[in-house]
């Protein structure tokens, strides 16, 4: 018996083995892929091969990686712009927290109120002010 196929169909038979291309499917397949195993897929993920780097990550402040894939650090608040800060946490501009009136790149001031108190200030001992912030007055 003789099957005889609609021509339209035969002609894409034909074809499909032609247009199969394996460069364009692995790309395709690398894409929905996740290399590192934190649930994020390759083309979703800012660093594949990092798996505590992905969309919705922890961050942690200041350290100069974007675990959250936001494009920006978290930075400390530097309410009196010593480059001290308080242990609040405020979305930087960038990747670095030194650079921006503001945010600082840690947590260390005592009294982020003044700026002349901070760690490493010039402090009279004695006088009753803790200006380094080693608490001792």
């Amino acid at each position: 018996m003789r099957i005889l196929l609609p021509l339209p169909l035969l002609l894409l038979l034909l074809l499909s083995g032609c247009l199969y291309n394996e460069d364009a499917y692995n790309d395709q397949l690398n894409e929905l892929t996740d290399h590192d195993g934190d649930g994020v897929i390759f083309s979703r993920d800012c660093d594949d091969s990092d798996a505590t780097r992905y969309p919705g990550a922890e961050e942690i402040p200041a350290d100069g990686i974007d675990q959250d894939c936001n494009g920006v650090e978290d930075c400390y608040v530097d309410r009196d712009n010593d480059t001290f800060g308080k242990n609040e946490i405020v979305a930087g501009n960038d990747m670095d927290c030194t650079n921006r009136i503001g945010e600082a790149d840690n947590p260390d001031d005592c009294d982020d109120s003044d700026d002349e108190i901070y760690p490493g200030a010039p402090d009279e001992k004695g006088d009753g002010y803790d200006m380094d912030c080693d608490d001792t007055p």
